[in-house]
């Protein structure tokens, strides 16, 4: 570090990470006290942050305390630090849980999407307003007879007479290959819109059926209340931004087997993003309201 820092034509800024655990990263906590003694003698160098990240903070309050413990020794072990810089820890999970980890800033992780990753983050998902829709539409509808099987793999076999309905995302777009329901697999579920009855209210969610294929996945449609028969251009909703529920950010991940971040990384480049509201939070610094 030195010598890259010694080549530059400016002080190099560092941030210095306190393996506490994860061991994903960082150093050890005395090589971390080491190299922030370093950092601060280097002319070349400055020390802009010290930092930790905790391997458990959404699932174990017990193992972040303990993890806190090692990263807060360590910061006393470092002596005084300069104004400048920044000590953190927290992400979303550690910052709605643990109020003493905030330090001097919270880098936000899932709490941009309005969720609180783990299971410690269910009872305060309510604090967070979901932000995250993934929308789409029936492109095809038929009739399939009592044992019919669906997709490659004959992975599901329709008990009974019923309508599926396909949908023009797969695999490709981020759509997880374990979203479908199986004879071993419950799968994942989809809201369902009528475009009699609006845009905001489903009239109710349908299972992804079979195997998801590369860009497309099958619905069955037969799962929905008596009389309603959905045709091609329905609304079909894979997440909605509601705090639970099987089309939920987490419900819909958990049922894929995968965390949110995984569902929220892999969604593929022909999948359009867009912003549909402004921002909630204002700010008159010009840097803050860019971001």
């Amino acid at each position: 570090i030195l010598e890259l820092a010694r080549s530059a034509s400016q002080r190099v800024g560092i941030h210095v990470e306190v393996d506490v655990g994860m061991c994903r990263g960082g150093m050890q906590p005395d090589e971390a006290v080491r190299m922030v003694q370093m950092a601060l003698r280097a002319p070349c160098l400055e020390l802009r942050g010290v930092m930790c990240h905790f391997s458990s903070a959404g699932t174990s309050a017990e193992t972040t305390c303990h993890e806190h413990a090692v990263f807060a020794k360590a910061l006393q072990s470092m002596g005084p630090l300069p104004a400048t810089c920044c000590v953190h820890a927290a992400a979303t999970a550690a910052a709605i849980h643990d109020c003493h980890s905030r330090h001097d800033m919270v880098r936000i992780g899932l709490g941009w999407s309005g969720h609180v990753p783990g299971s410690r983050g269910r009872g305060h998902a309510s604090s967070l307003i979901p932000a995250i829709r993934w929308r789409t539409e029936l492109t095809h509808t038929h009739e399939i007879e009592a044992g019919s099987s669906v997709g490659y793999g004959r992975k599901w076999i329709t008990p009974q007479a019923t309508k599926i309905g396909i949908v023009p995302v797969g695999y490709a777009d981020g759509v997880p290959p374990h979203a479908g329901l199986t004879a071993d697999h419950q799968g994942a579920r989809v809201a369902v819109y009528s475009p009699r009855s609006g845009m905001e209210q489903p009239i109710g969610t349908a299972p992804i059926v079979g195997a998801v294929s590369m860009d497309q996945m099958a619905i069955d449609l037969g799962s929905l209340p008596c009389g309603i028969d959905p045709s091609i251009g329905w609304t079909i909703d894979l997440v909605t931004p509601t705090v639970d529920g099987p089309t939920s950010l987490i419900g819909f991940a958990a049922a894929c087997d995968v965390t949110p971040h995984q569902f929220l990384a892999g969604i593929g480049p022909r999948v359009r993003r867009m912003v549909v509201s402004p921002p909630i939070v204002q700010s008159s610094s010009p840097q803050a309201a860019a971001v």
